[in-house]
């Protein structure tokens, strides 16, 4: 990966989840959410939530595990679970870097997403899956 994309996700990073960790809201959050884990020889790599109302929520793989499926097989374990749970809608506010994903999955744009933080402004996109 070229070092200004490199960069640019740096700092993106350091704006998304600024430091110090607010680790209590995480803890609780965590515990209402009980987010998917991505486990591999005792290593959490992966792990994306998914709430009551199809909205998938905190999806992440650590980027040394980024191209081995492993995004791919929590969205399809999340797609099999709401299904499931009788949701007829997902939706989710997609990363640049992992629209391209969600588009294999069919889901649909539904907006372009400018988020202020700073001097900063961060971009995602709306993306819907209809499984009916």
């Amino acid at each position: 990966m070229p070092l200004i994309i490199q960069s640019i996700l740096v700092l993106k990073k350091k704006l998304w989840a600024p430091l110090p960790i607010p680790y209590e809201h995480w803890q609780k959050r965590l515990a209402e959410t009980k987010p998917f884990l991505y486990i591999f020889d005792d290593t959490l790599i992966g792990f994306i939530e998914l709430l009551p109302t199809g909205y998938i929520d905190c999806f992440y793989v650590k980027p040394e595990y980024q191209g081995n499926s492993v995004g791919k097989n929590l969205l399809i374990y999340v797609i099999k679970m709401a299904e499931s749970n009788g949701i007829k809608t997902l939706t989710v506010n997609a990363s640049i870097i992992v629209k391209p994903l969600f588009e294999k999955f069919n889901f649909v744009l539904k907006s372009k997403n400018e988020h202020r933080r700073g001097n900063e402004i961060l971009i995602n996109y709306t993306m819907s899956l209809s499984l009916i």
